[in-house]
């Protein structure tokens, strides 16, 4: 059966992905048959790549009237050349921005007016509107930041990168505007809160919206799963990390450079309310504060993170610190739980110099679904532990001691000869690793009560 001509249109403001999301789509109907036509505003065709080039480079000064009549006179040959011939040979035409682009950028922010360039538009297309528009949404400051990464430090920004958050953020609030206007055309993929864009329901939607019948919808779903790339000078972000293991691709700082930490953060927090930047120095914490909204800083874990809105699983884990100097591996173990949205019990300085306060807390301590214990020197604390408790002891040798030591060797040998059952070990100083195992333990006790 042949499919129908479609004319689908991808929006939204700089950094939000409509472009990687068109090109993803594309992939999945071509690959299952369905004739594409990929075109893009400005651009598409030779007169509009032309005008393109125009309209967005950084030497260009041109008026909001001049702006506009620009991106009329590509959108018309766009229509005639590209999308009408498509629509009548039975193609589905995907868009990468169209006429609401226009209504937003221009109508709205360079004072031609939303119902002049709307008049204007009208002429261009020739009374052409998208059967279907997505609008992708995020916070302004998180779509700048990625946008502005992904050009790169060597590549200018284009005249619209280059504009204030002032004028992005009202772009943003006429897309909206529009979105709510036209609520039968227009669906809107809000990515503040989700993993790579949409999460799996609107993954679902969009592909039912493009081909029904054609596939079933979890073929493309599993397929988009794996998805995940996103390719940054010396970087690639893994995007659906949370989709598969239920938590974002965590940034080590250690070993990078400011600015590849600062471009991995800004990739994730542009799909993520999540964040977590593990071996942070306070001078790159101070940069990164001063440049993306919404992080905070633990000093003591060493560690830049946002929680986004989390909702409490009833998780509990309890972390355990054999001595005080042991305190930023614990930090950072307790901070990478707390942000599964389980609850985190810490108990400091009960090393086994003075077992009875150990002992003082062993009730607190069975309550909790795991436990992350944390010492150095020899790293008996662990075994003292699993021997009086009948839940998941997570063991953390720290290089804290003296000579023999040998920079928390001797606390790891111990921890992995323990003779109580039910220890496992992480690598030396790794909190971080640690608090990701107790936290996926506690998230599946959990989830295992909600499903008994």
């Amino acid at each position: 059966m042949a499919t129908p001509g479609r004319f689908i249109t991808f929006e939204g403001i700089e950094g939000s992905g409509k472009s990687t999301q068109l090109r993803r789509v594309a992939d999945w109907l071509a690959a299952r048959g369905v004739p594409v036509v990929m075109t893009r505003e400005p651009g598409g065709t030779k007169a509009g790549e032309t005008i393109r080039q125009l309209l967005l480079d950084p030497e260009s000064e041109l008026g909001g009237e001049a702006e506009l009549f620009l991106y009329l006179a590509d959108r018309a040959e766009n229509i005639r050349r590209v999308v009408e011939p498509g629509i009548a040979a039975g193609a589905i035409v995907l868009g990468d921005r169209h006429a609401d682009a226009t209504l937003a950028y221009q109508g709205a922010m360079r004072g031609v007016g939303i119902e002049t360039a709307r008049r204007l538009n009208d002429l261009a297309t020739r009374g052409r509107r998208p059967d279907l528009t997505f609008l992708f949404d995020l916070p302004t400051e998180a779509g700048l930041a990625r946008a502005r990464h992904r050009a790169g430090s060597l590549i200018p920004l284009d005249r619209l990168e280059a504009e204030s958050l002032e004028f992005h953020d009202g772009v943003r609030r006429a897309y909206l505007d529009l979105a709510a206007a036209e609520p039968g055309r227009f669906r809107i993929v809000d990515t503040r809160t989700l993993v790579d864009l949409m999460n799996e329901q609107q993954l679902r939607e969009i592909l039912d919206a493009v081909v029904s019948g054609m596939a079933t919808t979890e073929e493309a779903v599993e397929r988009l799963r794996h998805m995940s790339g996103e390719v940054l000078p010396d970087l690639m972000i893994d995007h659906h990390r949370e989709l598969r293991c239920g938590f974002p691709e965590v940034v080590l700082a250690a070993g990078k450079t400011a600015e590849q930490v600062e471009a991995a953060a800004a990739a994730i927090l542009a799909r993520s309310d999540r964040l977590l930047v593990t071996r942070v120095a306070d001078d790159l914490a101070r940069r990164l504060l001063g440049r993306l909204p919404g992080l905070e800083h633990d000093p003591v874990a060493r560690a830049c993170y946002r929680r986004g809105p989390t909702t409490p699983t009833g998780g509990r884990v309890g972390v355990i610190t054999a001595g005080t100097s042991d305190l930023p591996v614990a930090a950072e173990a307790a901070l990478t739980a707390s942000l599964f949205g389980h609850e985190v019990t810490r108990v400091t300085d009960v090393g086994v110099a003075g077992v009875h306060r150990l002992l003082a807390r062993i009730a607190l301590l069975r309550e909790q679904d795991v436990l992350v214990v944390v010492a150095g020197m020899e790293g008996a604390l662990p075994s003292v532990v699993g021997g009086l408790v009948d839940i998941p002891v997570i063991a953390v040798p720290t290089s804290v001691g003296y000579g023999a030591s040998f920079g928390g060797l001797a606390a790891l040998l111990g921890m992995l000869n323990s003779c109580a059952s039910g220890v496992t070990v992480v690598n030396i100083d790794n909190g971080f690793g640690a608090g990701y195992a107790a936290g996926l333990i506690a998230r599946r006790r959990r989830s295992g009560e909600r499903d008994r």
